[in-house]
């Protein structure tokens, strides 16, 4: 008789089905958590933008090797850090070595920078 009332207990089942639930969510967590660390191992490209202008097309084709771009943007002032033509942060440029470095003095929202890596359209688009 217990075996019978084993099997047909309602509540044995849902504990059944609770089991499975959640041996099925940890799976599933388990597997986005996977997803997610190969997500974060993806490179971007990151842009340092120094300054930036408008000149018209007459102009632009006169450039020659030498030619001189004078930007209306102070020479000590910040420069912005970007990631997919949004800009997350700014910072100092600097040198290390022989090579080029910024060193970030503002840095934006987390939330804003993981949304303007999903942005596809960019800015002013």
């Amino acid at each position: 008789m217990t075996d019978a009332y084993e099997q047909s207990n309602p509540l044995d089942s849902a504990d059944m089905d609770t089991k499975t639930s959640i041996e099925t969510r940890d799976e599933v967590l388990k597997d986005a958590m996977a997803n997610l660390d190969q997500i974060l191992k993806v490179k971007i490209p990151i842009i340092v933008k120094v300054a930036q202008k408008r000149m018209s097309i007459n102009n632009v084709l006169k450039f020659s090797i030498g030619s001189i771009i004078q930007f209306n943007k102070d020479a000590y002032q910040q420069i912005d850090l970007m990631v997919n033509n949004h800009t997350i942060g700014l910072g100092q440029p600097i040198k290390i070595g022989e090579n080029f470095g910024l060193r970030i003095t503002q840095i934006g929202d987390i939330t804003e920078t993981i949304k303007s890596l999903g942005d596809k359209k960019g800015p002013n688009k």
